[in-house]
């Protein structure tokens, strides 16, 4: 029996607490699983911009595979727009688990 469902959404906000504003970013046709959807917030220093990253692993072929395919979407908030790709990666399936984050240059 599978009950696993997938929806939509389409609205992501990001809030500035030093200027007290905030933006909304929409994402058109973005479709989530309910398993596991990885959402960051970074800064692009060589572009000099912040980037909203979104990684969702496709729901039913992650669950006994190391290796699958991941749609990665990128907003760049200073030029309005998405990009999106799909990788072939390999993890560590205890990798899926944790709470973990990768700062890099010092954040």
């Amino acid at each position: 029996h599978d009950n696993a469902k997938e929806h939509t959404i389409s609205n992501f906000v990001v809030w500035n607490p030093s200027i007290r504003k905030s933006i909304e970013i929409t994402h058109p046709t973005l479709l989530l699983s309910n398993a596991s959807t990885w959402v960051g917030l970074g800064y692009d220093a060589m572009a000099n911009d912040y980037k909203l990253v979104l990684i969702v692993p496709p729901w039913k072929s992650w669950i006994l595979r190391t290796q699958f395919q991941v749609s990665v979407h990128v907003y760049s908030i200073g030029g309005r727009s998405w990009k999106s790709r799909t990788v072939d990666t390999q993890f560590l399936m205890r990798s899926m688990y944790t709470d973990a984050a990768i700062f890099l240059n010092g954040a």
